[in-house]
Formats: C-alpha cells, structure tokens, sequence
C-alpha cells in the first residue's frame, strides 16, 4: 500500500509557555516540573503520551488528512509509545494505508499505520487507526 512521509516537526521544548506543558492535559511532575522530573524514572521531563498523539495528528493533517474529505476518526488501537519524547526532539512522520474498506453508508474506512521517529531515527509512536472518508 502506499507509504508517505510527513515533514519534520519542529522541536519540542519544554518552558512554562509551551505548548507541551500547556496542552498535554497532564499535570504529573515528570511532564511539566523539571527539577522533580530529574529524580523521576526518565531522568528528566518528557512530553505526555497526549502531547504525542497531537504532534501525530498535527504531521498526519498536514501530511494528507488535510486533502482529503474526512469525516471523521473512527478509532485508534495497537497504540504504543516505545520511547519517551523529550525536550528539543525533532519528530518525523511516517504513514502506510494498510486497507480501504467500503461501508454500507457513504465513503470508506481508511486503515492507516503510523509511526513518528525521533532525530535518531528511535521510534516513539506506533498505531493503528481508522479513518472515516466520503468519496
């Protein structure tokens, strides 16, 4: 099936302005507070899994959901995050359809495996997910 790739994403820093403290949605400390961050499992601050997945969706909507007419997500599954994003990682996309299925409504369901990568090429998100497009 075809295979894209998405730009790079640009760094993502962590400051009490950015958007990853801001939006992750999760106040634990090893997300947003760096000195008890260093004494945590990680090391240091890391970005929430839900940070992650927006940087996802902000790579796959410029990548290719932008251009076309999508209804809506239908659902995300064998969702992993193998490695932790940290602060100044560059992130790259990269997007497979695995399947187009008809449905009895309109459009199609789209099955994408996806996979963002850090600068190192380490992989720090992997998923399956379907997608709800009209034709």
């Amino acid at each position: 099936m075809a295979r894209q790739e998405a730009a790079r994403d640009e760094p993502q820093g962590v400051d009490p302005q950015s958007p990853m403290r801001r939006s992750s949605g999760d106040p634990q400390d090893f997300h947003i507070d760096a000195e008890a961050a260093e004494a945590r499992h990680f090391g240091g601050i890391v970005a929430s899994g839900l940070h992650t997945i927006g940087v996802y969706q902000r790579l796959a909507a410029l990548c290719h959901l932008n251009r076309w007419k999508v209804i809506a997500g239908r659902g995300i599954r064998d969702l992993h995050f193998p490695r932790p994003v940290r602060p100044g990682d560059v992130l790259t996309g990269s997007f497979t359809i695995e399947a187009i299925r008809a449905t009895r409504t309109a459009g199609d369901v789209v099955t994408l495996v996806s996979r963002l990568v850090n600068q190192e090429g380490d992989p720090v998100l992997a998923m399956t997910s379907d997608v709800h497009v009209t034709h």
